[in-house]
């Protein structure tokens, strides 16, 4: 069950970790936010978790702190030998991650069933 604290709700699927936010930062206690990264983060170097994909269909838009986790999370699975993915981005999100140059290193695909047949298939060496 979710904690209602948390910014993401998270399912594993082998070692493809789904991220949903459950809104933008504003409602959320930063200790509660950065508790969570920390766990995902770990799952990350357990070699629990290769791959993120972040669902972000259920808001239009997230705020620069909700982007600069999500930049420091691909930054840390990259790192470990795996890939961030996003999908259901909104037309308004995926400007703005134009703007911020961030489009480029953060893949984006239209379904989260898309995205997970993306990532199911990914090598190491591409992602390097």
């Amino acid at each position: 069950m979710p904690n209602i604290r948390d910014l993401f709700e998270i399912e594993q699927v082998k070692d493809i970790l789904i991220l949903t936010p459950r809104g933008d930062v504003a409602g959320f206690l930063e200790l509660d936010v950065h508790r969570q990264v920390q766990e995902i983060e770990k799952r990350i170097d357990s070699g629990e978790t290769r791959h993120l994909l972040v669902d972000l269909g259920n808001s239009r838009y997230f705020g620069t702190v909700v982007i600069g986790i999500l930049n420091s999370l691909a930054r840390h699975v990259r790192e470990c030998g795996g890939i961030l993915v996003l999908s259901q981005v909104s037309e308004d999100m995926s400007q703005i991650l134009r703007v911020m140059k961030l489009a480029d290193t953060l893949p984006q695909f239209e379904t989260r069933k898309t995205a997970l047949h993306y990532l199911k298939k990914v090598e190491v060496s591409a992602i390097r």
